[in-house]
């Protein structure tokens, strides 16, 4: 699973992807979805 599969609003998806980072950590995946 990757960012860009959580909806995240596109310039949080710019940001996350700016700072190197590509696969979200697991308390990530049951976080993001649930804001």
């Amino acid at each position: 699973m990757s960012f860009d599969s959580l909806g995240l609003a596109e310039p949080l998806l710019r940001a996350v992807h700016e700072q190197g980072y590509t696969v979200p950590t697991p308390i990530q995946l049951q976080a993001i979805p649930a804001v």
